[in-house]
C-alpha cells in the first residue's frame, strides 16, 4: 500500500490490533483487495483517493469474527477516529468534518447510523 495516506506504520499498527487472524477472510489481503477495487472505481467516479484507502484500511478492522457482527463497521471507524486523534494519520484536509465524513461511511457501510 504505497500511497501518501496509508504509510506502513499505520497498517502495521491496524494489523496488529486486529482481534482476528491477519489470515482470515475478512483480514488485510481482503482489505487490500478492497483498497485495489475502490481506487479504480474512484478513478471512474471521482471518488476521493485517500476516503477510499481509509475505508479500506478500517472497515473490517475491528470484526470479532467472520461471520456476522453488526457493529464492526462502527468500532472501525471508532479506531479510525482514534488513531486520527492520536495524531497517526492526517485525513483530507485534516478537517473534523472529513473526519465525520469518513466516520460515516465506514458506519453506514454497515447499516449503522
Amino acid at each position: 500500500m504505497n500511497s501518501s495516506i496509508l504509510i506502513d506504520s499505520l497498517v502495521r499498527l491496524v494489523v496488529s490490533e486486529l482481534p482476528l487472524s491477519t489470515r482470515g477472510i475478512h483480514g488485510p489481503s481482503h482489505w487490500f483487495r478492497v483498497r485495489k477495487n475502490g481506487l479504480l472505481l474512484a478513478d471512474m467516479t471521482g471518488a476521493n483517493n485517500k476516503a477510499v484507502e481509509l475505508f479500506a484500511l478500517y472497515h473490517d478492522c475491528m470484526r470479532f469474527n467472520d461471520g456476522r457482527d453488526q457493529e464492526y463497521g462502527l468500532r472501525g471507524a471508532k479506531k479510525a477516529y482514534k488513531h486520527w486523534k492520536e495524531g497517526l494519520m492526517i485525513l483530507l484536509s485534516g478537517s473534523y468534518k472529513k473526519t465525520s465524513m469518513i466516520h460515516n461511511c465506514i458506519a453506514t457501510n454497515r447499516g449503522i447510523k
